[in-house]
């Protein structure tokens, strides 16, 4: 019968009645004098959505949603919302920075990778291959020349293309960079200087 708030990261928690608490926003861990927790208890920093990606798997019909905050991204599954943790899981943006998200259809039938953005340098892009968050790296030409970021990712004729970059910290808003038709994880999937290669248009 009682609501513990904590405020802080790590310690105390504010409490409406008798009984006291500790929680640590970090790892999760959390006590209360005089009870034995019967159910898990999660953490959630109350972040504004800034997105909601659908991932297209293979199972017709039935394509998770993710939820993304300024912070992380979540699933909901069994009945409640659980962070997609591994990897590169934690985002920095702020409230005016929407997700968007694209799924890539692998060379596989079980390849389903989902590229996701928030138009933030410090983020990059990201991806998600159903178990682990990655940060790849985009070289686009024989100058090392690196993809910061993008607003905005799609698929077209079996080319990844990111819309309205950021370029070694550079920002070409009406550039359309686009990848190799094929894989666009080969090393040299997204060179301009390798004709059939990768490109951009102006």
């Amino acid at each position: 019968t009682q609501i513990f708030t904590a405020y802080q990261t790590t310690g105390a928690m504010l409490h409406t009645g008798a009984g006291t608490g500790t929680y640590n926003t970090t790892t999760g861990a959390y006590t209360i004098s005089g009870s034995t927790p019967s159910t898990a208890v999660y953490f959630y920093p109350a972040g504004p959505i800034m997105g909601l990606i659908v991932y297209d798997t293979s199972r017709a019909n039935d394509e998770p949603v993710f939820a993304f905050d300024t912070q992380f991204a979540y699933q909901y599954l069994n009945g409640g919302w659980e962070r997609l943790d591994p990897g590169q899981s934690v985002w920095t943006g702020s409230n005016s920075q929407f997700f968007w998200g694209t799924t890539w259809r692998g060379v596989n039938n079980s390849d389903y990778i989902l590229f996701v953005t928030n138009f933030n340098a410090a983020d990059g892009i990201r991806t998600w291959d159903g178990a682990i968050w990655a940060k790849p790296t985009f070289t686009l030409s024989n100058s090392a020349i690196t993809l910061t970021t993008a607003r905005i990712v799609v698929v077209f004729k079996d080319r990844l293309v990111f819309l309205s970059t950021v370029e070694n910290g550079v920002s070409y808003v009406n550039r359309c960079r686009y990848s190799q038709n094929g894989s666009p994880f080969e090393a040299d999937a997204w060179n301009q200087n390798i004709p059939g290669k990768g490109g951009y248009i102006d």
